[in-house]
């Protein structure tokens, strides 16, 4: 089956900054480390003999202001659209074949949690299942974004027991330079998209404000 091979990596103080800059070209990181590993075993030119495990913990990193994000913020009180500090920034995963599985992602901030699992492919296409909480906030503006939404659909949210906060359960899917998410409606969009909807909702706002 080819050149059997066994690996263990190990990274600390990885700056995530060109990263975030590869990924999107509407915001980057001002600072902040990627640490964590990766062991794997196999044969080179057979993927379906690929195992293995890793994890990955980002630390201190924090997103650089936004003219863009920082109106998007005041208009929804999220105080992350402003500047995103994580206290937690993990993900644990495991290699099996041509696939990596990812058990765990884990990000929290001040107001924002977010959590999923799902599977990333050697044909560079994803598919992963989402929970994100928020505040009543973010729920209202939510639904008002909704209501004017072409497909017309208003999903609800749940409430987290014995909390003041909401959740909502979406997919991320598609290729990994095209990713959408069914998050807001039900059609899936890209983060620039959902940035958009969000941006119109509150310039429609301001203008009700203003007459």
């Amino acid at each position: 089956p080819g050149l059997p091979f066994q690996i263990r990596l190990k990274g600390k103080n990885i700056g995530v900054a060109a990263m975030a800059k590869r990924a999107t070209s509407r915001v980057a990181f001002s600072k902040g480390g990627v640490e964590g590993m990766i062991e794997a075993e196999g044969y080179l030119v057979a993927p379906n003999t690929w195992r293995g495990r890793g994890n990955v913990e980002m630390n201190g990193a924090a997103l650089a202001r936004n003219g863009l994000l920082e109106s998007l913020g005041r208009y929804i009180g999220v105080r992350e659209f402003v500047e995103l500090n994580f206290e937690e920034a993990t993900a644990a995963f495991q290699l099996k074949g041509p696939v990596v599985w990812f058990e765990d992602i884990h990000w929290k901030t001040d107001n924002l949690e977010f959590k999923g699992l799902g599977a990333v492919g050697m044909n560079q296409r994803a598919k992963l299942g989402a929970r994100l909480y928020f505040s009543q906030r973010v729920r209202e503006i939510l639904h008002r974004i909704e209501r004017q939404l072409p497909e017309r659909v208003i999903r609800e949210f749940e409430q987290v027991e014995g909390r003041e906060d909401f959740y909502r359960d979406f997919v991320i899917s598609g290729p990994l330079n095209d990713l959408k998410a069914n998050f807001i409606g039900s059609e899936g969009r890209t983060v620039e998209e959902m940035l958009e909807l969000i941006r119109l909702s509150a310039e429609g706002e301001a203008r009700k404000e203003a007459n």
